[in-house]
């Protein structure tokens, strides 16, 4: 199949304020938050259908990104292997768009060269020898390019961008057939194309697509960075900035020819590579395949076999009705009963790859959820998640700056084919139906269950939260309210809080519900969803950047009845980046799909709330906790509480409607309106 990019191109340049507290290990940095953007500013408006490297699409749910300093990390030299991947066959290569990163700091302007060299020209320990050049003197790259077109300039304020989709100057690029790799070259620029001094702002960064390390953090024995593709553990990187990668017998953490290894997996090292992706042409031939039958609504259909050392076993469902929000349709995928670690790969039927996932299921099984969520995962594994609908077949990316990719809100109808690969060494899977095992065999289960044959819902499952407790561990909150520590969130996810409120939101109680996020990390926009113990969604707001979107009840907003509430942090870009169920305040389901692809960007949830005491101890009309309501007894409780001397059964003081003054005119209104019945 072939992809094809307009080539017209604008840009729009996003970017935050402040400086973000750092955290910084050698010459590499981490905690910088990582947006990603269209380059072809709205004109691509396809789905790429071949990605045959990439080196970042990851990273921003791993959060596996790496950026080198300001001073010395504005020019890389990285090694692009097409194997393993569907590039590492075909014969055709030609490259239509590229994906690559930059970085800055200060927000001064600057632009980025790349250059792709084929691999004859360039040697690591020098090209003709150490100390010399790692690029053939005499080489002719097979292409230069120079970003954003137009003389375009970024501008950023300790943000990393990856800059995606974008077509090539001078058009696509077809690669010699003897060619399975090629090397890239990344120079950060001044506005005159001038190579940018160590003291100027912008740099790029590394990433890790797989997600997978190894105990010893020796670079014999890194695990590939890349998926699909290969890089690696060697890069350039032009420390003195004078343009030339001096080469060097072998990588180290100093001098020019470098590696990059990090305990940030824990016990794990990972590897690290220049966070970039290639976009082209790719050859779609199905492959064969078992045909999986559906078992009964809400019920899982399993089909087991027995896969080699890594091995891969192909299946092929088909939808009659979509798994869709709209019609309350969802399909799960699970490899539970396996006794192989494995992983799984969803394609549609031209060989596009939808989703992928490893480790889900918790204990090396995997999960895969489209349509309306969100049910609840029972296997008792550590670290399973919940089927939360959140895979979807998505067609466009919106305009810069949102970049959200949209399309179906789940799967449509249809026949998809389904991969289930080895994965204790790192299943890769790639546009074009290309699925590479890696490990040790063993038993292996598809499991499907589905809802298309007659829409019944199974119940829906509360998310796992965070609970938000008072400024003194008041729990229910009181107030000022509570607040939850800022925490930051990667793609695809949520952050989930919940709080117990013990009083009614009403006329004179207002409750405020907020996101909030620090300057220096705020995203691009962000939003605020609170939904009640049945998944109802109560209310919800967005906004963008700097914002604080609050959804407010009581006051002159509506009430909201005492009791626990769940509330969940998106990032939220255009307003529409977060899909809701189609009857949300009524059959809401707690279902939430993100949609946003960004990383590192921080937020905090807060609870406002007037109250000084619980609800427990206000507007009682069994003032004195014996049981019969509204009694003389309660009646001489309650004065003999406003004259000090509060009974052991009775609230701790006589501040009867919890409005912070105690004994006053208005707690003897509010004691003898609820004695008759009426409202606090």
């Amino acid at each position: 199949m072939r992809t094809r990019f307009c080539a017209a191109l604008t840009f729009a340049i996003v970017a935050g304020a402040g400086a973000p507290a750092l955290a910084q290990q050698g010459d590499t940095l981490t905690g910088i938050p990582v947006h990603v953007i269209d380059g072809s500013g709205g004109g691509y408006n396809q789905r790429a259908a071949g990605v045959p490297f990439d080196l970042w699409t990851n990273a921003n749910t791993s959060g596996l990104f790496r950026f080198l300093a300001q001073a010395n990390g504005k020019h890389v030299l990285e090694d692009l292997s097409f194997a393993p991947g569907p590039w590492g066959s075909q014969t055709s290569r030609v490259i239509d768009a590229i994906d690559f990163c930059v970085w800055g700091a200060t927000g001064a302007p600057f632009r980025i060269r790349l250059t792709i060299w084929n691999p004859a020209d360039v040697n690591w320990a020098g090209f003709t020898g150490a100390g010399t050049s790692m690029i053939n003197a005499a080489g002719v790259p097979l292409r230069v390019m120079e970003f954003p077109p137009n003389n375009g300039t970024f501008s950023y304020f300790n943000e990393g961008f990856i800059i995606a989709n974008n077509p090539l100057p001078g058009g696509p690029l077809s690669l010699p057939a003897s060619l399975t790799g090629v090397y890239l070259e990344a120079q950060i620029i001044d506005t005159s194309g001038n190579p940018m001094p160590g003291t100027g702002d912008g740099a790029v960064f590394l990433g890790n697509n797989s997600g997978r390390g190894e105990p010893t953090g020796l670079p014999a024995n890194y695990v590939d960075p890349a998926a699909p593709g290969n890089s690696t553990p060697d890069y350039g990187r032009d420390i003195d900035n004078n343009g030339i990668f001096t080469g060097a017998p072998a990588a180290a953490t100093s001098g020019e020819r470098r590696y990059t290894i990090a305990q940030d997996v824990p016990p794990n090292y990972v590897t690290y590579g220049y966070s970039c992706a290639l976009r082209g042409d790719i050859v779609a031939n199905p492959p064969s395949c078992t045909s999986f039958t559906l078992g009964a609504s809400n019920t899982f259909a399993s089909m087991s076999t027995t896969l080699a050392n890594n091995g891969v076993a192909w299946y092929c469902v088909t939808l009659p009705t979509g798994a869709l929000d709209s019609n309350l349709r969802y399909i799960d995928f699970d490899t539970y009963g396996s006794g192989a670690d494995v992983a799984i790969g969803l394609f549609t039927s031209a060989g596009i790859k939808i989703a992928v996932d490893d480790e889900s299921g918790g204990a090396g099984q995997a999960l895969l959820s489209a349509g309306i969520g969100r049910r609840a995962n029972t296997s008792g594994n550590a670290g399973a998640l919940d089927y939360q609908g959140w895979n979807f077949l998505y067609t466009t990316f919106v305009a810069a700056p949102t970049e959200a990719p949209f399309g179906f809100a789940g799967l449509p109808a249809g026949t998809y084919y389904v991969a289930v690969a080895t994965a204790a060494g790192g299943a890769v899977f790639g546009d074009g139906f290309f699925a590479s095992g890696s490990g040790t065999g063993g038993s292996a289960t598809l499991r499907v269950r589905t809802n298309v044959s007659n829409g019944a819902l199974l119940p829906s499952d509360a998310p796992a939260a965070t609970r938000i407790v008072g400024v003194s561990s008041e729990d229910p909150i009181v107030a000022p309210g509570g607040v939850s520590a800022e925490s930051a969130l990667y793609s695809p996810n949520l952050q989930w809080y919940d709080v117990q409120l013990c009083h009614d939101a009403d006329a004179g109680n207002a409750v405020s519900f907020q996101v909030s996020s620090s300057p220096a990390t705020e995203p691009p926009g962000k939003s605020i969803y609170v939904f009640d113990t049945s998944g109802n969604l109560k209310g919800s707001a967005t906004g963008g950047r700097p914002s604080t979107p609050s959804v407010n009840f009581g006051g002159s907003d509506p009430s909201l009845p005492a009791g626990r509430y769940y509330i969940a942090l998106a990032f939220n870009y255009s307003g529409s980046d977060v899909d809701v169920a189609p009857l949300a305040s009524t059959n809401g389901r707690f279902h939430l799909r993100p949609r946003v692809n960004d990383g590192g960007y921080t937020m905090s949830a807060s609870v406002m709330v007037p109250w000084t005491g619980c609800a427990t101890f206000c507007c009682l009309s069994d003032y004195n906790g014996d049981g019969d309501v509204g009694t003389d007894a309660d009646i001489e409780a309650f004065f003999a509480c406003l004259g000090g001397n509060c009974c052991a059964t009775c609230p701790p003081d006589a501040d009867f409607n919890c409005d912070g003054d105690v004994g006053t005119d208005a707690d003897i209104e509010s004691f003898f309106r609820v004695l008759a019945g009426s409202a606090c």
